[in-house]
């Protein structure tokens, strides 16, 4: 549990980074997975980070 709290914290400060690197993964997945929701999965990470 340790590790993850220390990811979350990580994540947290720096958001932007963590945000432009999901947004990159999911530029490439959308080629293999048509329809995927790209737009919705950065808005849901982005309002985890926030709390």
């Amino acid at each position: 549990m340790e590790k993850f709290r220390t990811a979350y914290a990580w994540a947290r400060a720096h958001k932007a980074a963590v945000l432009a690197g999901t947004a990159a993964v999911l530029a490439v997945a959308v080629r293999y997975w048509p329809g995927l929701p790209v737009d919705d999965i950065v808005k849901g990470l982005a309002a985890l980070l926030s709390f």
